[in-house]
């Protein structure tokens, strides 16, 4: 029936946020997703590791490579 919410990923707000964590880190494709807390859990701290593992080497090398061409061009 169309007034079913039962597939519904937007059922409430946390669900709401997980889809928004999940999209914006690119983890998958939602073929295959936790579905007890302890999943979820594994998966939000991947989520945030990858992001930080991925943040400082980028933030680090960037600064490095403002301070080289500050000093050669001026």
């Amino acid at each position: 029936m169309a007034d079913s919410h039962e597939d519904d990923p937007f059922s409430s707000i946390p669900a709401t946020f997980w889809w928004c964590v999940v999209t914006l880190t690119t983890v998958g494709y939602g073929d295959a997703y936790p579905l007890t807390a302890y999943g979820k859990l594994a998966a939000a701290f991947t989520m945030i590791a990858s992001v930080v593992i991925t943040a400082l080497p980028i933030s680090v090398i960037g600064e490095s490579l403002f301070l080289y061409l500050y000093v050669q061009l001026g």
